[in-house]
């Protein structure tokens, strides 16, 4: 990352779609995150590419290490992987949701 590199935060994308309706299961949830994070990366100028930070908080047994990794992998260049932190929890902030993304991405 270049000294002079502008940090964009991009905070709890969730599993829902355009219209904000929660996807149904843990790999549907990680793609439509996945989705969010990458329109809103790209309304700001930016792309997955810059992603240098991910943050993944999922719901403990109902949204496996097994679904997020199949999304990452269409999602991010397994050459250029952020680093990524997983963090499992009891709950969202309500029982559908899933899966939160948080991204720091520099340009």
């Amino acid at each position: 990352m270049p000294a002079h590199a502008t940090l964009f935060y991009v905070s709890a994308q969730i599993g829902a779609d355009t219209r904000g309706i929660l996807r149904q299961g843990g790999h549907p949830q990680c793609d439509a995150a996945f989705s969010n994070l990458k329109r809103t990366l790209e309304a700001s100028g930016r792309a997955m590419g810059d992603i240098v930070k991910l943050t993944v908080t999922m719901v403990h047994g109902k949204c496996s290490l097994a679904e997020y990794r199949m999304s990452e992998g269409q999602f991010l260049a397994s050459d250029a992987l952020p680093v990524v932190s997983l963090v499992f929890v009891a709950a969202l902030a309500t029982p559908n949701i899933l899966v939160q993304l948080d991204a720091v991405a520099a340009a």
